[in-house]
C-alpha cells in the first residue's frame, strides 16, 4: 500500500494520504453490512472469502486496518477484524 505523507509547517500537521481503491470500499461495506466484522480462517493466500461466505479479502482488510477503519482481534482463535468508529463515519461520508 503506497502511502504519501503531507506536512504543513504553518499549521503543524501531518497528513498521511493512501489510495482508496473500489476493493477498499466494497470490503468495508460488506463488513458493515456483516454486523461490523469479518472472520477468516487463517491468513492463506488463495483465501477470498470470510467464514460467513463474503467475498472479502484478508488482505484488504489488513489495509483497511493500517487506515485505521477496521480493527483486528489479535487475540481472536481465527483472524478476526471489527469495524472502528472512524470506519462507520467514514462509510457515512462516502454514502
Amino acid at each position: 500500500m503506497k502511502k504519501t505523507y503531507l506536512y504543513n509547517e504553518i499549521e503543524k500537521t501531518l497528513c498521511i494520504c493512501v489510495a482508496f481503491t473500489n476493493d477498499h470500499k466494497q470490503a468495508l461495506f460488506q463488513v458493515f453490512a456483516n454486523d461490523g466484522c469479518a472472520e477468516f480462517e487463517g491468513r492463506y493466500p488463495n483465501l477470498c472469502e470470510d467464514v460467513d461466505g463474503n467475498s472479502i479479502s484478508w488482505k484488504i482488510c489488513d489495509e483497511l486496518v493500517e487506515m485505521g477503519l477496521l480493527w483486528e482481534d489479535e487475540e481472536a482463535y481465527d483472524v478476526y477484524f471489527e469495524i472502528t468508529d472512524e470506519g462507520k463515519e467514514f462509510l457515512k461520508q462516502l454514502a
